[in-house]
């Protein structure tokens, strides 16, 4: 057997372990839960119903943007109405279309780390060090989480690589680059792309001959192509201001916590949706104390260079640019600081180069931290959704919650599981959710039969939500007032606070500031059922004919349409009147 041409062939037996390792990510939830799991914050609760809608869009159909926001929203706003990419999701549902987009761009991260590493040509073919190039692709491709934002980070390691060729650029070059820049966000990634690629051609060209044309070339058709995709969000920037965010008043912070944002953004903010890889920055800071040890040159300036980016953070909080930022209102939300989403691809190629370049004795050690990292990276995004379910923690209501959570501070395990246990068997939950707030299946969290039971009924009118997730109604194809936008008109915002606003005079300030100073969530929120101070009348003029609430409640406003919705107890269905 192992004289057979899959072992002898180098190549294909390390891509074939090397893939099969990073698709456990999807077969872990679905052999341990029984379906597929991804994340809910920025992925189910947002992007994902956005590229279901930028599907329909960009195959001819602009009257689908009119499900969001009362029908005013902009379908200029909307992320990757132009992107190639998202053709896909206006072929197929909006389940298979995310799978389908994710399987192929954290593979595409894969050959892409591979593709760099390899022109990198640091005598790593040589047959001891010829598996660190897989093991680190794998390593870059397990850490992208972000698959919902375009080829941006998955294909810097394959510009980067681009860059280090000798040789003229070959059309397919060209081809690839420019399609790369039509799947790319410019806000998102395009911005940080531009100077990463130039900062690497100035290292590398220090070291080997590079053809310096291929700079320009790569950046004016990456330019072209970013604009060309991008160009609904230039105009809406030129033609559809003011935006939400204009009004937003920043809180600065201490000079303290001004100071631990910036070492902050040194980490790698990847991996498992809210989960630290400890482990990870055992080994960050190995790189760090040996590469300035051992003065290796590239590592140097790549460090330098992170350290550059993190100070850049600080900066961006001293009240001097913060009032120029406000100033300037355009700029007053805008995010300049996202550089560290690229801080791994900087490590890993500082790692490849102490494995590699240097005589690193204890490579084997280090190895080993970068397999465990690689496990943590697949098996954590999903772990603690599928531990939780297991235990049918999500089930409970509120005050068990509080109980078992107070067990858990206690560190009171063993009560903590007999209380879970106790309080399952007096549930009356009689269908299966996570309530995860880290990561859901599309049916766990969309719930599309009993959504498409509220759809027959409110027909084409408008709902707003409370105590639920508001996007949740568009995945069937029920239109809303609220939900969560990274950009609206904030003629609207204003027109949405007059619904929330004597509810949260109930409310502490920091509720409160999150939708006056933040206000990418519009979403409605009761203090006390007793006392419900919500402005139904205003949700009314915003076009709400329905309301769709996680319980019952009493009020003159409201007529009760359907109890238990589909035999849902969170789903309680009342008409404004």
């Amino acid at each position: 057997m192992k004289d057979s041409f899959f072992f002898k062939n180098k190549n294909i037996k390390y891509t074939f372990f090397s893939l099969a390792t990073l698709y456990i990510y999807y077969f872990f939830p679905l052999v341990t839960y029984g379906s597929l799991l991804t994340s809910v914050h920025d992925g189910l609760d947002s992007a994902i119903p956005y590229s279901h809608i930028a599907g329909k869009i960009i195959l001819g159909d602009f009257d689908a943007i009119n499900v969001f926001l009362g029908g005013e929203w902009p379908w200029q706003f909307l992320k990757g109405v132009f992107y190639p990419i998202t053709i896909i999701y206006g072929i197929f549902d909006a389940e298979k279309s995310f799978w389908i987009t994710d399987v192929l761009i954290k593979t595409l991260s894969f050959f892409s780390f591979l593709y760099f590493l390899k022109k990198i040509n640091l005598n790593s073919q040589k047959s001891s060090n010829y598996y660190l190039n897989y093991l680190l692709a794998l390593f870059f491709a397990s850490t992208n989480l972000s698959t919902l934002m375009g080829l941006g980070l998955a294909t810097v390691p394959y510009l980067a690589g681009l860059l280090l060729k000798s040789k003229k650029f070959k059309f397919k070059n060209y081809i690839a680059i420019f399609f790369i820049g039509l799947n790319t966000d410019l806000y998102i990634h395009g911005i940080y792309i531009i100077p990463i690629i130039g900062f690497l051609f100035y290292i590398f060209n220090k070291e080997k001959k590079i053809n310096k044309s291929n700079l320009t070339n790569l950046l004016l058709v990456y330019l072209l192509s970013l604009l060309i995709s991008n160009s609904p969000m230039i105009y809406s920037i030129i033609f559809l201001r003011p935006f939400h965010s204009e009004e937003i008043i920043h809180s600065l912070p201490s000079l303290k916590d001004n100071f631990f944002l910036a070492f902050n953004k040194l980490d790698v903010p990847v991996n498992a949706y809210f989960y630290k890889n400890y482990l990870l920055i055992l080994v960050l800071i190995f790189i760090y104390f040996y590469s300035f040890f051992k003065k290796i040159k590239i590592n140097t300036y790549i460090l330098y260079f992170i350290l550059l980016q993190a100070s850049f953070t600080f900066f961006l909080n001293i009240a001097f640019i913060d009032d120029l930022r406000s100033y300037s209102k355009i700029l007053t939300a805008t995010n300049f600081d996202r550089f560290n989403q690229f801080n791994i691809f900087f490590y890993l190629v500082c790692l490849f180069i102490i494995l590699v370049k240097t005589e690193f004795k204890f490579k084997k050690i280090l190895v080993f931290f970068i397999c465990i990292s690689i496990s943590y990276n697949i098996i954590t995004p999903n772990l603690r959704t599928i531990v939780a379910n297991s235990f049918g923690y999500y089930n409970l209501d509120k005050e068990n919650k509080k109980v078992i959570i107070n067990n858990y501070k206690n560190l009171d395990f063993f009560k903590m599981f007999g209380n879970i246990k106790k309080f399952n068997k007096s549930t009356s939950a009689n269908y299966k959710t996570t309530g995860s707030t880290t990561s859901s299946s599309f049916n766990d969290f969309y719930l599309f039969d009993d959504y498409s039971f509220i759809k027959k009924i409110v027909k084409s009118k408008r709902v707003l939500s409370i105590g639920l997730d508001p996007i949740t109604p568009v995945m069937s194809g029920i239109n809303i007032i609220d939900g969560y936008y990274y950009v609206y008109p904030l003629s609207y915002k204003k027109r949405f606070a007059k619904v929330m606003s004597k509810e949260f005079e109930q409310f502490t300030k920091k509720k409160t500031s999150n939708f006056y100073n933040w206000g990418h969530v519009l979403k409605v929120q009761i203090k006390d059922d007793n006392k419900i101070l919500v402005n139904f009348d205003e949700a009314k003029n915003l076009g709400a004919s329905y309301v769709i609430i996680n319980r019952l409640i009493a009020s003159k406003s409201l007529s009760l349409v359907c109890e238990k919705c589909n035999n849902n107890k969170n789903l309680n269905l009342y008409k404004i009147n």
